[in-house]
């Protein structure tokens, strides 16, 4: 695993990442595509709106932190953490649904 003990700012994610579609939403987050630019290797990037979880930050945070301990091939693995004012950026894998 590739995980910083601090999370990067929001401008750093682009400039490694080339974010994509959505494959998915939640009450607190949507989940883009994306894909590193040096390597073309694709990722899901799970994007938190901080205003969505204001008085609950404790649930992401709490989710962040499981992943950041646990490697088990039936639960996504958490590469890197960027944030920015408005939200939390968590780069996982990207699990193919066939």
């Amino acid at each position: 695993r590739n995980i910083q003990n601090s999370r990067k700012d929001r401008l750093s994610i682009h400039g490694f990442y080339k974010i994509g579609k959505i494959i998915g939403d939640g009450n607190f987050s949507v989940v883009r595509e994306c894909r590193n630019r040096r390597t073309g290797q694709k990722y899901a990037l799970k994007i938190v709106n901080k205003a969505r979880v204001k008085g609950k930050e404790y649930f992401v945070e709490n989710e962040t932190a499981i992943l950041r301990r646990i490697s088990h091939p039936n639960i996504v693995q958490l590469f890197e953490e960027y944030e920015s004012a408005k939200e939390i950026f968590l780069v996982l894998e990207l699990v193919q649904v066939w």
